[in-house]
């Protein structure tokens, strides 16, 4: 089973979807839905393979609204990891998007949690969690979430607006 999952990251290929209003270059063997309402836009990247989906919410702010929406979003984040200890991975895109990647290694839900944000105009936060949305033995499910989080690295170091 291991194996899988090493030769599915040896062959990665990434597709970048049209239909949002950022740029994101996805995982092509992932799943993408999108629904929306006059403030914000959801996007669900599932992993058939994997049994995981990354829900994603992308919200356009004005300047003034921009630091509250990822203060808002920083506290769900803490919330979410507790005492947990986690790995911060930043990334500084060209384009002037700054991205944060939190992952754990503890039994969770959620192991994996970004935020992203252009700080001018537009907030894109989400999560990962398991299909069954229990909590995960970390062990069992580690070459996964090393999977889905080099794929969240790739997406947001390539993000950019439509």
């Amino acid at each position: 089973y291991v194996k899988t999952y090493h030769l599915m990251l040896l062959f990665t290929t990434y597709c970048t979807q049209q239909r949002l209003p950022l740029k994101l270059a996805v995982n092509s063997a992932t799943n993408v839905s999108i629904s929306n309402n006059k403030s914000s836009t959801w996007i669900n990247i599932s992993y058939p393979t994997y049994k995981a989906t990354i829900y994603c919410t992308y919200t356009p702010a004005i300047p003034n609204t921009i630091s509250s929406m990822i203060d808002n979003r920083m506290e769900r984040i803490a919330l979410d990891l507790g005492d947990s200890f986690y790995e911060n991975t930043t990334i500084n895109n060209p384009n002037g998007t700054v991205a944060n990647i939190y992952s754990t290694t503890s039994n969770m839900v959620t192991p994996i949690m970004f935020l992203a944000t252009d700080k001018k105009s537009w907030v894109l936060s989400g999560a990962m969690t398991f299909d069954s949305n229990t909590i995960v033995d970390y062990d069992s499910v580690a070459p996964v979430i090393n999977a889905v989080k080099r794929d969240l690295i790739y997406t947001l170091q390539n993000i950019d607006k439509q």
